[in-house]
């Protein structure tokens, strides 16, 4: 147990800033990956644009379940070392942020049902 006076450790820190950002770096790389695969996809000669409805919705649905499985579990911060309230903190900063990821997620992966895909490219 560390002393009050104690700095914290830079591995401590890190993990409790992956931990904070869980969500919103799988909501990052969720957009990178749709958008670039819509671009590469929609450059080719012929795109079928069913293709891409279907691997925005697959990743959509990956990504959602991904970040939905990290706001409902109960302690994914095992290694985290912290006190009693600050923890209790961070882990209600971690949840909303991580259910304001899921809603960008649905909220991009929505729009392939309301945008033509490859309307841009053309």
């Amino acid at each position: 147990m560390k002393s009050r006076g104690s700095a914290p450790s830079s591995r401590g820190i890190v993990a409790t800033v992956l931990r904070c950002l869980a969500g919103p770096l799988i909501w990052a790389l969720h957009f990178a990956t749709i958008y670039s695969f819509q671009h590469a996809f929609c450059m080719a000669d012929r795109p079928s644009e069913m293709w891409v409805g279907l691997v925005v919705g697959l990743a959509t649905a990956i990504a959602a379940i991904a970040a939905t499985a990290l706001t409902f579990a109960a302690r994914f911060g095992a290694i985290w070392n912290a006190e009693h309230g600050v923890a209790t903190f961070l882990d209600t900063v971690a949840r909303w942020l991580t259910l304001l990821s899921v809603f960008g997620i649905l909220l991009e992966g929505m729009a392939v049902f309301f945008v033509d895909a490859c309307a841009a490219m053309r």
